[in-house]
């Protein structure tokens, strides 16, 4: 699963989509913006991606994890 989306992760979907019974452990890195970086308060983001060459990188990035150690499953949602 490769996915960018402007909508809400439903994490509990990733987390189904690379569940295995040979794995050892699942993992999910939920990143979150902090409210303030030294001095200065976060009041809004946007994201802008031209998707095909983002999914493009996305997919580069499974492919080298996947390669580099014995996965079960790997996926990438980015919001």
């Amino acid at each position: 699963m490769i996915t960018i989306t402007s909508n809400p992760i439903d994490t509990s979907s990733v987390i189904e989509s690379v569940s295995n019974a040979n794995a050892g452990a699942t993992l999910l890195f939920l990143g979150t913006t902090r409210e303030f970086t030294g001095e200065k308060q976060t009041t809004s983001l946007s994201y802008e991606c031209y998707e095909e060459m983002a999914v493009a990188k996305l997919n580069e990035l499974r492919d080298t994890a996947m390669n580099q150690w014995p996965l079960t499953g790997c996926a990438i949602v980015h919001r």
